[in-house]
């Protein structure tokens, strides 16, 4: 087949050239999503790659407000062409809210300071800013990690969520994950909602700085 100028190419076409061109990896799958599963699928992908941003860049970010991180989130999300804000007013100011067609993605962001807190966060995100409704039955928790071992963070915030919401159940769909998903019955709309319950790990302590 005869080479063609980029611009003749069609979307689809275009995915075949993604392993050449990582750039068009991220801008290419949302305009493919059509239904919200697809939608889940590629928002949990892209961000857990801007999370990984927030973990290479720890010296700095591990200083950082819960605004500053969230809002470096929300910057990521805008530029892969998600309609996507901070702190917008939705039954309250959530934390960041992620559109497409559609379809509804709302996640609430805590610095772990304590379990307490984080199950705040949860009650927030389930009773406060969402209503579980069709394509908009999933949303996460983001929990940002200054603490060593966020491996014990994550498993005792699991055991923690289970005992302070009757009737949650939680799984993991990779065992060597720190991220659980949690489901439940969202009490406005009466359908399942699912949580995923994503560790952004910021601890920065290096020991190469401490005098011998």
């Amino acid at each position: 087949m005869e080479a063609k100028e980029l611009k003749d190419f069609r979307l689809k076409e275009l995915v075949m050239l993604q392993d050449y061109i990582p750039c068009l990896k991220g801008l290419i799958r949302l305009p493919l999503v059509d239904t919200y599963a697809d939608f889940i699928s590629t928002l949990y992908e892209d961000i857990d790659e801007f999370i990984g941003y927030l973990e290479d860049s720890r010296r700095e970010s591990h200083k950082a407000s819960e605004d500053m991180l969230t809002s470096v989130l929300v910057s990521n999300f805008k530029t892969r062409g998600y309609i996507a804000s901070h702190d917008t007013q939705i039954g309250g100011h959530c934390d960041i809210l992620v559109e497409h067609k559609n379809f509804r993605w709302i996640g609430e962001a805590k610095i772990h300071s304590g379990y307490g807190y984080l199950n705040k966060g949860f009650q927030q995100l389930t009773t406060r800013y969402t209503t579980g409704k069709t394509n908009q039955n999933q949303g996460g928790m983001l929990v940002y990690i200054n603490n060593k071992n966020a491996s014990k963070v994550m498993t005792t915030w699991e055991t923690e969520i289970k005992a302070r919401n009757h009737g949650l159940a939680t799984y993991k769909t990779c065992p060597e994950s720190l991220s659980f998903f949690s489901r439940h019955v969202h009490e406005t709309s009466g359908n399942e909602y699912i949580t995923k319950h994503l560790p952004i790990l910021l601890h920065f302590d290096p020991k190469d700085l401490v005098d011998s």
